[in-house]
């Protein structure tokens, strides 16, 4: 039966949201100040050089848009406007539109309210070169990755277009499926991957709103004693992305880790640094923007 989902983008904006239900203020406050201080003079977020960065200005603006930050945004209005839609490869075009969401909602503090944010992001305007370049995007379809789909259908959801696909995206999908459950990013690769499947599972729930259960079955599974999920079951430690990811993709999907929340609780905070950021593992020591949202999300999926 189909049932109407949200569009991703607030989903993953709500369950962020959340992560202050986990995380006393205090840390909260630390992780603020975290963010606050990548934020470069020429209002970029710093990547692992503390380089200006747009794929890292994405996670720093989605941090501090849901921690409610006082940051410069004209100034980071001005460092996105030297990208041109139109150039960007898929990855970067969304990081683009999700930044310039994001400062929408930092314009006006009277959206600080979680209501006035969703508000906000399904009546989000982009402008004509975004919808343009994202429309060109959506016309390549062969040879695309379970993860490539997935990316296609966030920045037709933010730019308000409809989306022009069929079963036969549907079809590719499950031709990447393996015979464990899961699905790797294309269809010749032998093993299956955790964040293929997260990829699968929500582009399937959000054209037919239905939960992939076998998929879902497969990622819960990939839970290590530590509380924390690997890359791929070969993959010699789990990272905190892959567990931010499947503990919100099985949490919109109504399939909560339960029984192992205590332990997805500790794995999380072991990525927490003196710093206020968090890390990608747990002998990775460097803190970055995109490991700091997905501590917090992370942590809002917990709730």
């Amino acid at each position: 039966m189909f049932r109407k989902t949200a569009p991703h983008s607030i989903e993953i904006f709500e369950t962020l949201s959340h992560a202050s239900s986990l995380l006393h203020p205090e840390a909260m406050d630390a992780i603020g100040g975290y963010i606050h201080g990548q934020l470069r003079p020429d209002g970029g977020f710093a990547d692992r050089n503390g380089d200006s960065d747009l794929y890292y200005t994405m996670f720093g603006l989605s941090c501090a848009a849901v921690l409610n930050l006082k940051i410069p945004h004209e100034r980071i209005a001005g460092f996105l406007d030297r990208f041109q839609p139109e150039t960007l490869d898929l990855i970067h075009l969304n990081c683009l539109i999700k930044c310039r969401a994001a400062i929408n909602l930092l314009r006006n503090p009277a959206l600080a309210a979680i209501a006035g944010r969703f508000a906000a992001l399904r009546n989000l305007s982009v402008d004509a070169a975004a919808k343009s370049a994202v429309k060109r995007l959506l016309e390549f379809d062969a040879g695309g990755t379970a993860y490539d789909y997935f990316l296609r259908l966030n920045a037709a959801q933010d730019c308000g277009l409809k989306l022009p696909w069929n079963s036969e995206i549907i079809e590719m999908l499950e031709s990447c499926r393996k015979p464990e459950g899961g699905f790797s990013n294309r269809a010749e690769i032998k093993t299956p991957a955790l964040n293929a499947t997260v990829a699968a599972i929500l582009f399937k729930r959000q054209l037919t709103g239905q939960n992939d259960v076998t998929a879902l079955n497969w990622l819960a599974g990939q839970i290590t004693p530590s509380g924390g999920f690997k890359a791929t079951p070969e993959t010699p430690l789990p990272d905190l992305m892959s567990t931010a990811t499947a503990l919100f993709t099985l949490k919109v999907c109504e399939m909560p880790a339960e029984a192992s929340r205590e332990l997805s609780r500790n794995f999380i905070l072991d990525h927490w640094r003196e710093s206020g950021g968090f890390s990608g593992n747990i002998i990775d020591n460097c803190c970055d923007c995109e490991y700091t949202f997905y501590g917090l999300l992370a942590a809002g999926a917990m709730i």
